[in-house]
């Protein structure tokens, strides 16, 4: 099938709403899927104009982004501006697309693959894309109220709580090739999953939003990062008692992990009294 062909396909798809919108979901996703296999190959999303921007996110990857398709702001299941990828075994793996529309004055969201509500407004930089303090996921409905409105797809790669949902925290198991029980999802997956990828860089990449969010520096920076350290540690040590992971994590393995995470999470609360809304409260 042809790319202007998927074109045209998916535009018509944005326009369906009601008891058509989870068919046309389904339907724009297997379109996108037909539109990016070739971008699996990293190489020729390099050489159609994508470019690695922002950190690499526990719970979202790498953004790769096409600045032409971000300025020219259409919206074609086959040509997302921003292409998602994770290291796995130390090569880079397509896991998701992400479509960006900057709203400008008289542009809104299109209805359709899925309505309004699973887009969110951006108005920061893709570090703060990437961030472990949730997403405003209120919707987009304004006419040009300014930034970009973004929506992600996990077409590649399963996302336990939901394909259109900005996060996905099987992520950080998917870099190691370590398998999820089935049926785990919602905040004890994003908690273990959070707790998992700290040794491998997840606890560099908090901190780093930390610091930005609330200006650390001093005797704040160091104790949050010790503490960061600390709960990266025993993660690790108790990694390498249970690698290789040769079955997928039971629940108990996930509670462990999810109470290390939370723990940590009340020691660094503890650290930013003047931030109550800070990492001890999930988004």
């Amino acid at each position: 099938m042809k790319l202007g062909r998927l074109w045209l396909a998916s535009l018509a798809l944005a326009g369906l709403t009601g008891p058509a919108a989870g068919q046309a979901g389904s339907s724009f996703a297997d379109a996108a899927r037909l539109g990016t296999a070739r971008y699996r190959d990293q190489s020729v999303a390099i050489a159609a104009g994508y470019r690695p921007m922002g950190p690499d996110a526990p719970g979202m990857g790498r953004h790769w982004v096409n600045p032409r398709l971000v300025v020219l702001g259409s919206f074609a299941a086959a040509e997302p501006a921003v292409l998602t990828y994770v290291s796995v075994d130390g090569r880079p793996e397509l896991v998701g697309v992400v479509y960006a529309i900057p709203l400008r004055p008289g542009r809104t969201v299109p209805d359709g693959p899925v309505g309004p509500e699973s887009w969110h407004a951006h108005r920061g930089t893709l570090d703060d894309e990437g961030s472990m303090f949730g997403h405003d996921m209120a919707g987009v409905t304004g006419e040009g109220s300014g930034g970009v409105a973004v929506l992600h797809a996990w077409i590649w790669q399963d996302n336990p709580d939901g394909l259109y949902r900005p996060d996905n925290w099987a992520l950080p198991f998917v870099r190691t090739r370590v398998s999820l029980p089935e049926g785990a999802s919602g905040e004890l997956l994003r908690s273990a999953a959070i707790g998992f990828s700290l040794p491998d860089g997840g606890s560099k990449f908090l901190l780093d939003q930390l610091t930005r969010r609330w200006q650390l520096s001093g005797q704040q920076l160091d104790q949050t990062s010790a503490a960061l350290d600390a709960c990266a540690f025993s993660v690790s040590m108790w990694r390498s008692v249970h690698e290789p992971f040769s079955s997928p994590l039971g629940d108990p393995e996930l509670q462990w992990l999810a109470e290390t995470w939370r723990g940590c999470q009340g020691q660094i609360g503890r650290l930013l009294p003047d931030h109550p809304a800070g990492p001890a409260s999930p988004p």
